[in-house]
């Protein structure tokens, strides 16, 4: 379970940096949350634009014994976002591996750090727009809950059902998070583009990699090969 602890700040450099510097400080579960994040970062070192109001929240599961595998986590906390955001009445999708939109546009992400050594954990930041409206230059790939949802909300409502909604999920079984993952997929049965050669994507395995098809010929593409950002444009 997460959120029986949560340690909220008025602001800090990046969330996930912040609870893996003081690791020792927090146990299984435990939540860290900022109203404003002054350098977020999402996969492959990408800034993660922030506004006060907005969630920056991270976490820590321990993984004694193996208990999940990277996309394992990827699944129980996209699906959480997915239902979240359901509750506002908005209809999002999962853009491989881990990002949360709506039509073509942002409205979450998600960075997942594997801790090894002393201890075996996955630090796990969340990243939702609740409340900008502007987002400049992005507007044409960002969106938020206030303007799909046309509400204000505050982000500590918002991270309320994200630890009620992350709780239940927990205890649903994994081939049904993987189910529900590939039906809010909007890259299955699309044509990408890698290194110059379409591929069909023909399904996404168990493992997280994507099944892809090119001449009748299928090849696996694992989530570190790939950006997919034409799926924004």
């Amino acid at each position: 379970m997460i959120g029986q602890k949560v340690c909220f700040f008025e602001r800090l450099g990046s969330t996930n940096t912040f609870m893996k510097e003081h690791l020792k400080d927090y146990r299984d579960g435990d939540m860290v949350c900022a109203k404003r994040q002054t350098i977020g970062r999402g996969r492959r070192s990408n800034v993660w634009v922030s506004n006060p109001g907005d969630l920056h929240v991270s976490f820590i599961m321990d993984n004694k014994g193996d208990l999940y595998h990277f996309f394992e986590v990827i699944l129980l906390v996209t699906n959480t976002l997915v239902k979240l955001l359901n509750k506002y009445n908005i209809d999002a999708s999962i853009k491989y591996p881990n990002d949360i939109v709506v039509g073509k546009k942002k409205i979450g992400g998600i960075l997942i750090e594997r801790i090894l050594g002393e201890r075996d954990a996955f630090v796990v930041g969340v990243g939702l727009n609740v409340i900008t409206t502007e987002f400049g230059q992005l507007s044409s790939i960002a969106t938020s809950i206030k303007l799909e949802a046309g509400i204000d909300v505050d982000y500590r409502d918002v991270l309320f059902e994200l630890i009620n909604t992350f709780n239940t999920i927990l205890t649903q079984k994994s081939c049904t998070l993987y189910e529900d993952y590939l039906a809010k997929s909007i890259v299955l049965n699309k044509e990408i583009i890698i290194e110059d050669t379409a591929y069909f994507v023909k399904d996404i395995n168990l493992d997280g990699k994507l099944v892809l098809v090119h001449n009748g010929v299928e090849t696996l593409k694992s989530m570190s090969d790939i950006t997919l950002k034409e799926l924004y444009e």
